[in-house]
């Protein structure tokens, strides 16, 4: 009997003699022969292909994430565990709030953000237009009044002459 008639009989498999045997239960252990140990092993081995492309991609990625951590190790000690960052922190400064007591357009600032100070320095330049105009018009306004006033004292002088 040939491999191919014994793979169709699903009663038993044949002995060396040809006769069908029951298959073997559960507990039983059966000789293996040499027929019965063609039928179990395949005449060909299944040919493996792309295990070394599989193996190179898999060492390419292990070789990217052992990069991509020594450089974002490298970046924590050169520069980043100088930074100090929290969610919900106050920071001692000494800013103050500038008010200021007369109107007008600015006309320069020369200080920057952040700059230091000291009393005395400019911080800005307010545009002098408007209040020349304000200061020629109290000028006129005082010479009127001053005008006025000389003419009522002449007007009393006369009044008693």
């Amino acid at each position: 009997m040939s491999l191919r008639e014994e793979a169709g009989r699903p009663t038993g498999l044949a002995d060396d003699d040809g006769h069908d045997t029951p298959p073997p239960g559960r507990g039983e252990v059966r000789p293996v022969t040499a027929v019965t140990a063609k039928a179990i092993v395949p005449t060909e081995a299944p040919v493996r292909r792309g295990r070394p492309l599989r193996r190179l991609v898999l060492l390419g990625l292990l070789a990217a994430a052992l990069g991509g951590g020594a450089y974002q190790g490298w970046q924590w000690w050169s520069v980043g565990r100088f930074f100090v960052t929290t969610d919900d922190a106050y920071v001692q400064a000494d800013i103050s709030i500038l008010a200021a007591k007369v109107s007008g357009y600015l006309q320069a600032v020369p200080v920057v953000n952040g700059q230091s100070v000291a009393k005395g320095d400019v911080i800005a330049t307010l545009d002098d237009g408007d209040y020349r105009l304000a200061l020629q018009a109290a000028q006129d306004k005082l010479a009127t009044q001053t005008s006025t006033i000389a003419r009522i004292g002449r007007q009393a002088d006369a009044a008693q002459a």
